[in-house]
């Protein structure tokens, strides 16, 4: 099971079909349709009832809504969490000095950095 099979997955059940989950996600149909029979069989069951053009999740299929769900997020919060990082939306900063230049230059250039980091939106601590 990967992301992307997840993902459609879980557009499929928001959306209530193939069709507007493939459009929704910018894909073929096709390739939803067999990205879900894929991880059907990889996990040995069915997911959804195909009435139609409706899909209708099975008690299998509902079981993995949750999980599926948690599985995405937790990905987008470790996405965004390098993002900040690589960033340097977030972090900490840790300075040491020599007694000498924590009178002069250091104050000075702390104040500046605080400054232009605030401008940026961001909150400092202290």
């Amino acid at each position: 099971m990967d992301v992307r099979q997840v993902r459609q997955f879980l557009a499929v059940v928001d959306t209530g079909s193939v069709h507007a989950a493939a459009t929704q996600l910018l894909v073929a149909q096709p390739s939803v349709s067999q990205t879900l029979r894929r991880l059907e069989h990889e996990l040995n069951t069915e997911l959804f009832h195909r009435t139609g053009r409706r899909m209708v999740l099975t008690v299998a299929g509902r079981a993995l809504v949750r999980p599926a769900r948690d599985l995405v997020r937790a990905l987008d919060v470790a996405r965004a969490t390098v993002e900040s990082a690589d960033g340097l939306q977030a972090g900490r900063l840790a300075i040491s000095s020599m007694p000498s230049q924590a009178v002069h230059p250091l104050p000075a250039l702390i104040g500046r950095f605080r400054d232009a980091v605030k401008s940026c939106g961001v909150v400092c601590d202290g």
